[in-house]
């Protein structure tokens, strides 16, 4: 019965790929040393590994970077705002919109504020 239960098992780990998600195929290139460094500079800048920043170049003709951990919070922080905003929706339908109007206008301008920091 022991025996059983094992057998039924998976066997855990990681999922396999889709076939069309396999990297089967191999490509090497030459590349002096300054090329090097600024493909390395640019994964580093991305936060990408060598190769993935390199695939990245080969299809897309540029990388993303992906964001700071300065805009990250800017995005939490905005997320925060978001809802703020949405209880003062909430509170306006409830009660007279000139009462919340200024909380209103406040909360528009530090979005706008954060957004234009994220950009940056």
């Amino acid at each position: 019965m022991q025996k059983e239960k094992n057998q039924n098992k998976g066997k855990g780990g990681r999922p396999r790929k889709m076939a069309n998600e396999i990297k089967r195929f191999r490509v090497a290139i030459y590349l002096d040393e300054t090329q090097l460094k600024a493909l390395r500079k640019q994964a580093d800048e991305a936060g990408m590994k060598t190769s993935e920043c390199a695939r990245c170049l080969i299809l897309d003709g540029k990388v993303v970077q992906r964001l700071s951990s300065i805009q990250i919070e800017y995005i939490r922080q905005l997320a925060g705002m978001a809802n703020n905003l949405n209880q003062l929706a909430k509170a306006a339908h409830i009660s007279d919109f000139s009462y919340i109007t200024e909380d209103c206008t406040n909360t528009c301008l530090k979005i706008d504020e954060l957004l234009n920091k994220i950009k940056q």
